[in-house]
């Protein structure tokens, strides 16, 4: 009864693990260099029953690609660059690999500029967007997707429950978000120990649709393996693992298949690894600085010529130089 009141009241006292996320986020300034591979595997990743997975864990299998990239944030914006030789293809036949281009994006979760470093491109792209940025890469880009937006996009107004329980030892708090989509839903579970920090330490996260005629349920996982404190307080995640994969037969309602059930691949099993390899404390904004081959700024209003081309322009600057040409449709 005791134990009982406790939980009753951390809850009641303290914000669950995705507003927890939100604002350990909004206080990290970083530089970061680091290291991704994505494999494809026949078993899922060894974690205890307790979602833990030890540090350092990587398949004993050749990634079918790797990518070093630089990946910064100043407590608002993202800037990630990804250069043509920080992208290795593994021993695969051209059409099977994994796309995936050189560039340069900035983001602050409201507008995105991006470019391409492949060959020499004069244009730099700008738009508003609420979306998440797929296909992301670095410590906060889960199942390739900036984290912090995808939780803003793909699970804003969902229903949300939370309890803390004893788990294996461990006082976890939990949230679970579900989200009405046609006939099903998509459900994410954010898993957080208090004593240990403000990061969630285990997500899952699945689509179901009782309507398809499938007996497939898409999941992913994520576990973050280490972390770290920036000199501005937040806590950056230096080492994680994320998983995507198909189950047959879930059936989300049933008491035989929670948060915590164990669960079997059905076919293969797609693996994320990223490492931060470097990282340094930031002051002031991010920028674009990757500009050299850059000449014009265009939007859905047309283009504004870059000349010359600066060194470096921030968020704001791109939004300044393109002006009323990043809402206004191009007529002609």
């Amino acid at each position: 009864m005791l134990a009982a009141l406790i939980a009753i009241l951390f809850l009641a006292e303290t914000p669950g693990p995705a507003e927890m996320f939100r604002l350990n986020y909004g206080k990290v300034r970083v530089s970061t260099r680091f290291e991704y591979d994505l494999y494809v595997s026949d078993d899922l990743p060894p974690s205890d029953a307790a979602h833990v997975l030890p540090r350092g864990w990587k398949p004993a299998l050749m990634p079918k690609l790797s990518i070093a990239g630089k990946w910064e944030f100043d407590g608002t914006t993202e800037h990630l660059v990804i250069l043509p030789d920080g992208i290795k293809h593994g021993p695969v036949a051209p059409e099977q690999r994994i796309d995936t281009d050189p560039r340069e994006v900035i983001s602050d979760g409201k507008v995105v500029a991006h470019h391409s470093l492949d060959k020499p491109k004069f244009l730099l792209e700008v738009r508003r967007t609420d979306k998440p940025i797929f296909n992301a890469y670095g410590p906060f880009a889960w199942w390739n997707s900036s984290f912090p937006y995808l939780l803003n996009d793909s699970f804003a107004n969902s229903t949300v429950t939370r309890k803390s329980r004893r788990f294996f030892g461990r006082q976890i708090d939990r949230e679970v978000h579900r989200r009405t989509v046609g006939s099903g839903f998509i459900q994410l579970s954010i898993s957080r120990e208090p004593s240990i920090g403000v990061m969630p330490f285990y997500m899952r996260a699945f689509s179901f649709n009782s309507r398809s005629g499938s007996k497939r349920s898409n999941f992913r996982e994520c576990y973050i393996v280490d972390e770290r404190r920036c000199a501005a307080g937040g806590v950056l995640p230096t080492e994680w693992v994320d998983t995507f994969f198909g189950v047959a037969d879930f059936d989300p309602d049933s008491p035989n298949h929670g948060d915590d059930t164990p669960l079997r691949p059905m076919d293969k099993v797609v693996i994320g690894r990223c490492k931060v390899v470097a990282q340094t404390d930031l002051r002031g904004q991010v920028c674009l600085d990757h500009l050299d081959d850059v000449r014009v700024i265009a939007s859905i209003g047309g283009e504004v010529a870059l000349s010359p081309t600066p060194s470096s322009l921030t968020l704001p600057q791109v939004v300044e130089r393109i002006g009323k040409k990043i809402d206004s449709p191009n007529r002609r």
